[in-house]
């Protein structure tokens, strides 16, 4: 698990007409505020990978695929390297 503080994902969303996208996209783990599985989320996807939404500090809410115990793994090792409690990121 890598501990740097810069994330690469694949970013899935959904343009107007419904089209699916994929596209690289890079954010930093302390402006990650939250995250879920978004098993039960507001767009039916064509893809079917598991997929996790983050939620950023600026509001973005992007959804990334990879499951939740994944992507929480890599949060988890991030947070143990850099030594930021988790009760500042409300995830405990």
């Amino acid at each position: 698990m890598s501990s740097s503080p810069i994330v690469q994902a694949t970013r899935l969303w959904q343009d107007m007409l419904g089209q699916e996208h994929e596209m690289p996209r890079a954010f930093l783990w302390q402006h990650v505020q939250e995250m879920e599985p978004d098993e039960a989320g507001p767009i039916e996807w064509k893809n079917r990978q598991p997929k996790t939404r983050i939620y950023l500090q600026s509001g973005q809410i992007i959804c990334v695929l990879g499951t939740y115990e994944q992507w929480y793994r890599r949060w988890l090792a991030y947070t143990k390297w850099h030594a930021v409690p988790l009760q500042q990121y409300g995830l405990n």
